[in-house]
């Protein structure tokens, strides 16, 4: 069976790497090109909607870690692997937290690139070599979990969710965190979007709520 492959990615050079990739394995099938978030969205909107999504974490128009949701939700068993430069660290932690299935550096050769599609269509998971200590060091870090004992549900918020969580309840807008953390109000923003998944809120003032309530904060 031939896996369909969809490929958001700004840059023409890298994207003709890709799409060259793609047409020298008969298992896979080029089946369009998205250089923004706008376009990808349209897409999705087409049928048949791919298999597979190649994603690049950078795109003109914002990150393409807001288009991972959008993807599963119209297609749930949809594998979703981003592609970056860069390794940063909240950004893979935030593409597994938002279901992403890998995580792979540009500099891959072609036939790691290949490799990594179908590790991931194989083994649900993969990850670039010299990413996966971070992905083994988060899994290391302490946690809080609370238990709902109404919907008997578990919530799990990391240290910097928390810390972020308590600086909201003290009413610091998302700048002025991410200056106080030394950290990008992007980075905040997806920090505060894995919250609101997780304690399922609205808002802000939701997961204050929330959080107080199954005493996460005080």
């Amino acid at each position: 069976m031939t896996m369909l492959i969809q490929i958001i990615e700004d840059d023409p050079h890298y994207a003709k790497l890709l799409i060259g990739i793609l047409d020298g394995n008969p298992l896979l099938s080029f089946s369009g090109l998205s250089t923004t978030k706008a376009e990808a969205l349209d897409a999705l909107m087409k049928s048949p909607i791919a298999d597979v999504f190649l994603l690049d974490v950078g795109l003109p128009d914002g990150s393409g870690l807001d288009l991972i949701q959008p993807i599963l939700k119209a297609k749930p068993s949809a594998v979703i692997i981003l592609l970056s430069t860069l390794g940063a660290r909240n950004s893979i932690l935030s593409a597994i937290n938002l279901g992403a299935v890998g995580y792979v550096m540009k500099s891959t050769s072609s036939g790691g690139i290949l490799q990594h599609i179908f590790d991931a269509l194989n083994y649900g998971a993969t990850l670039s070599p010299s990413l996966i200590k971070i992905a083994i060091d988060a899994v290391k870090e302490p946690v809080i979990e609370e238990v709902d004992s109404v919907v008997h549900a578990t919530h799990t918020l990391t240290p910097r969710e928390i810390e972020i969580l308590n600086l909201l309840k003290d009413a610091h807008p998302s700048k002025r965190i991410a200056s106080m953390l030394n950290v990008s109000k992007f980075t905040v923003s997806q920090h505060l979007r894995n919250v609101y998944r997780k304690l399922e809120a609205k808002n802000r003032v939701d997961a204050i709520s929330i959080a107080r309530i199954k005493k996460i904060i005080v």
